[in-house]
């Protein structure tokens, strides 16, 4: 393995093993009924908290252009969505049961075929997860090109361009948001309302990424609700299309990609609550293994199976070291996890000044707080600058009391673009290089009218 130009730079996430193998293997052979094309060269290693995916890049191209010929038949879009929605609910629905069923009174061997059973239906909702994320950038690249072609006036085309990428409908956090703007400017209810918390209760899963990630406590929702802003978005669905002028069969490619935008934000809706009804059963195999429920996440599906059928307790020195990284690898038909030798080193002060995509217009100035992990939000306060890899909905809080936002990762139906817009806060995304660049502390411009972000004066760490 090595760090060369034949390799891409996927994405950097705080995952744990557990997750980390599930996405490996859901890009390989396992499932390769649900997929166009394989990835089967690719690892992950450590960096700065994180673990970052690296993919060959001519198996990734191709694995790319799989994906986008699925645009180009409305038949294959229907049958994926289709599919996709079938697979995420069961997977739900197997975490439910599997997680509600008394998992300490079976035996050992029962409790190895519920997680065979959970981590087969996780591993093939994940495929989906994949194709749903990269089918919609696929899709938005498609409607640019589209409306890049219609004269429509510069004063306006963003806004007609983020109505007409917006989601079909609102999931997650942004249907919580809806509800919780009514309930709090409509109806004026008081932040520790039963109501209040009654709602928040049902969305306790939200921040459920992962194994390790823990639902949301009382405290957490009702400061999510406090901080809550009023909708922003500047234009309505039939004002863009109005403006857009679009021709019969345009209109039919857009309710297609806006539905392929929605099922990128309810990819994390399933995931979550997956992953959030699989706690009881990771809590009860680190019970067994001598384990946290956390540190069951560091184990992966073998040892787990081992432990489970023939009573092979995983090294627990090993196990534990897998907090502060871990390389993972394809080796043959199965995959290796090695530890932690060396972390890629971040790179700080590239250059004063970045460029990324305009996600959300304006322009802001403010302390750069960095938010590599989900550890970091607590540091962001109100009028400061987030910046991050990429955003998810547990970020949402930080995002509101930020002056503004700036990512690596992204475009313009990212989770940062599209929460940045309902908000009418100032966004530069896809920057790849803003985390490397600027540190805690830093005064930054974030000139979101031309997507440019400088330095103004280095850190203080104040």
């Amino acid at each position: 393995m090595g760090l060369n130009h034949k390799y891409d730079r996927i994405w950097s996430r705080e995952y744990s093993v557990q997750y980390c193998e599930c996405a490996m293997r859901s890009l390989g052979p396992e499932v390769k009924a649900h997929l166009p094309a394989l990835v089967k060269d690719a690892y992950y290693l450590p960096e700065r908290g994180n673990e970052v995916l690296y993919a060959k890049s001519s198996e990734w191209s191709e694995w790319q252009k799989a994906l986008a010929k699925v645009l180009k038949n409305p038949e294959k879009i229907s049958r994926f969505v289709k599919r996709f929605h079938f697979f995420g609910s069961l997977y739900v629905k197997t975490a439910k049961r599997i997680g509600s069923a008394g998992l300490s009174k079976f035996s050992n061997q029962k409790l190895e075929r519920l997680y065979r059973e959970y981590f087969k239906s996780y591993l093939v909702y994940t495929a989906y997860v994949w194709a749903g994320f990269y089918t919609n950038e696929l899709a938005a690249k498609l409607g640019e090109n589209i409306l890049v072609r219609k004269r429509i006036g510069t004063d306006v085309y963003d806004k007609v361009l983020a109505a007409l990428l917006s989601p079909a409908r609102k999931s997650g956090i942004l249907k919580l948001q809806d509800q919780l703007r009514f309930l709090k400017y409509k109806l004026g209810i008081k932040p520790n309302g039963s109501l209040i918390s009654k709602l928040l209760s049902q969305y306790s899963w939200m921040p459920c990424l992962d194994v390790q990630d823990n639902p949301w406590t009382k405290k957490e929702s009702l400061t999510f609700y406090r901080e809550l802003k009023r909708s922003k978005v500047e234009m309505d669905l039939a004002s863009a299309l109005r403006i857009a002028k679009l021709s019969d069969v345009e209109k039919e490619i857009f309710v297609l990609i806006r539905e392929l935008i929605f099922i990128k934000d309810q990819r994390d809706v399933y995931r979550r609550m997956g992953v959030y009804w699989s706690l009881p059963l990771y809590a009860e195999i680190g019970r067994r293994t001598g384990f946290t429920r956390k540190q069951a996440g560091l184990l992966t599906r073998g040892e787990i199976i081992l432990f489970l059928g023939k009573y092979q307790k995983p090294d627990e020195k090993k196990v534990k070291q897998r907090a502060h990284g871990f390389v993972m690898y394809w080796q043959g038909d199965d995959i290796a996890v090695e530890q932690n030798k060396s972390t890629t080193k971040a790179t700080s002060g590239l250059r004063g000044e970045i460029k990324g995509l305009v996600a959300s217009k304006g322009i802001k100035r403010g302390t750069v707080k960095l938010v590599l992990r989900v550890a970091d939000l607590k540091k962001v306060k109100r009028g400061n600058v987030l910046v991050a890899i990429t955003t998810h909905p547990d970020f949402v809080p930080a995002m509101q009391m930020s002056s503004a936002i700036v990512t690596d990762e992204g475009g313009l139906t990212s989770h940062a673009a599209i929460v940045s817009r309902e908000l009418g806060i100032p966004c530069v995304v896809g920057t790849k290089i803003a985390t490397r660049v600027f540190k805690d502390g830093d005064l930054v411009e974030v000139d979101a009218n031309k997507g440019i972000v400088r330095k103004i004066s280095k850190s203080n760490r104040s």
